[in-house]
């Protein structure tokens, strides 16, 4: 035997029969019924139809063979019958020379969106309208972010989720399924995963979604679990990339945000709040079979776009996370894509500054920054008393261990034992190091309460953030903030009590 000849054989990609593109064309997969039974086919761009014939059974005899397998698409998962799809009438005005609009496409959807959801800033749902068509093709992307509605309750984020799921390709519920059939369907259907109220799942659901999230924003997010194989369990690789759409109202752990789009929702002042969508309403079919079309029609204009669009105001992260939908957007429309860049930009920011607002970590490095005035060995003890009051743990062991937890991992700090305990070799130089090379901005950093000769003074934000407010200490949505002290923030009602304490700017 030429065992040489074992490394001879070319190996054939495997694709995914729901969207992709495929020699020079992109499909979309569909289940079609010949001498009643059910068979996979995909619609190429180019018109062309390919059916797996060798599913087909005339007595107990394949009755044809697999037109796919021999134009070199393989495929290892079937299709799943278990959302909405594209519809026979749609493929047929396709094949037959139809050809859907980006503009009106985008018309369609977006009025739709309008008459049931209120927002104060039109390009919130010009935004959702062009992540719903990012859906159809977003194989075509390296990544994609996710999209979390983020608002108090009562607020429109759950209709609005169901009105994505009217419209999105592949729905699914990803509360619904098991454990193991969540991650045989995210890899086999490719679908739109859809979390409504995240903090309201329970740990072990929690846990298992956060699996999903942290790496499935990319085209190379996967997820090895353990599948039984008869007796035994054996590892199996999963992928989990594919859109999700999360809402919340307590907010995401900082690592899942990073791969968010986050959109703010207020509650509605207009009758709008009462109006529910009619899912049998034949509009959403005409929507969706609008989606198919112009995605077929116009994935090469996309792919460009997608290649081309380099944007200065985004860091690495951001583009990753927004760069299909602007190549939509594009495609669609130059304005809209215009509108779409600085949209985008202050939800990166408004996004960001919040969680910096309430990381007890830049606080730390903010706060040391500001008091550390000489290059010289610290206690944790001497650390902690610059941070009392500004980090949101009450007892003064807890606190200490924290901070020395926290300094301990960084390796640009020295350090060195002292009797029992640990110094650390600080300067505000080095400090300034870190905070730059983790991205925390020098020019917000806390002013210290010595410095404040009339009590702290307090600014009205531009609009109100979720957070605990810092004097009663329940969650709300709170509208005034310490200057200098980011996470010190007051809600209305406290911040009347305390008039009399502060200065307000």
């Amino acid at each position: 035997m030429d065992k040489k000849s074992l490394f001879q054989v070319v190996e054939q990609s495997k694709y995914k029969i729901n969207q992709g593109a495929f020699k020079n064309n992109f499909y979309f997969g569909k289940t079609v019924i010949i001498d009643n039974q059910k068979t996979d086919a995909i619609i190429l761009s180019n018109k062309d139809v390919l059916v797996d014939l060798s599913q087909i059974k005339i007595d107990s005899k394949p009755k044809g063979s697999s037109e796919l397998k021999e134009k070199g698409f393989t495929y290892v998962d079937s299709l799943l019958e278990i959302c909405p799809t594209w519809s026979n009438s749609g493929i047929t005005e396709f094949l037959e020379g139809k050809k859907v609009e980006g503009e009106e496409l985008f018309n369609l959807i977006r009025e739709k969106l309008d008459y049931y959801i209120d927002v104060q800033d039109k390009r919130f749902l010009d935004f959702v309208t062009v992540y719903d068509i990012s859906t159809y093709c977003y194989s075509l992307f390296n990544s994609i972010g996710y999209l979390f509605l983020y608002s108090e309750k009562e607020s429109g984020k759950t209709k609005l989720m169901n009105l994505i799921e009217l419209i999105c390709f592949n729905p699914i519920n990803a509360t619904n399924p098991s454990e193991s059939s969540l991650f045989r369907i995210t890899n086999s259907l490719q679908p739109t995963l859809l979390i409504d109220d995240f903090e309201n799942l329970e740990k072990e659901k929690q846990a298992v979604l956060n699996q999903l999230l942290k790496v499935g924003y990319k085209r190379s997010g996967q997820t090895i679990r353990n599948e039984k194989v008869g007796q035994s369990f054996v590892p199996k690789k999963f992928d989990v990339y594919c859109p999700k759409v999360i809402t919340n109202t307590t907010g995401l752990d900082s690592i899942t945000v990073s791969r968010c789009i986050v959109l703010r929702m207020l509650r509605t002042k207009t009758t709008k709040g009462s109006r529910e969508p009619n899912e049998n309403d034949q509009t959403w079919q005409e929507i969706r079979d609008s989606c198919y079309n112009f995605v077929l029609n116009n994935w090469k204009k996309i792919s460009e776009s997608y290649l081309d669009c380099e944007i200065k105001d985004f860091k690495n992260r951001q583009l990753e996370l927004v760069r299909g939908p602007l190549a939509v957007a594009k495609t669609i429309n130059e304005k809209l894509y215009a509108d779409l860049v600085p949209f985008l930009k202050e939800c990166f920011e408004d996004r960001d500054l919040e969680d910096i607002s309430t990381n007890w970590e830049y606080i730390l490095f903010s706060s040391l920054f500001e008091n550390i005035s000489e290059k010289r060995f610290y206690s944790v003890g001497e650390l902690s008393e610059l941070c009392v009051g500004k980090i949101g743990i009450e007892k003064e062991a807890s606190l200490r261990r924290w901070i020395g937890k926290t300094i301990s991992k960084i390796p640009l700090f020295k350090k060195r034992r002292v009797g029992s305990g640990v110094e650390y070799l600080l300067s505000q130089e080095l400090v300034q190091e870190y905070m730059e090379r983790t991205g925390y901005p020098i020019e917000n950093t806390l002013t210290t309460l010595t410095t404040l000769s009339n009590g702290d003074k307090i600014k009205e934000l531009d609009q109100p953030i979720l957070d605990s407010c810092f004097h009663c200490k329940e969650r709300q949505f709170v509208k005034y903030s310490v200057v200098g002290y980011p996470g010190k923030n007051y809600c209305d009602k406290c911040a009347e009590e305390l008039k009399g304490l502060h200065n307000y700017v």
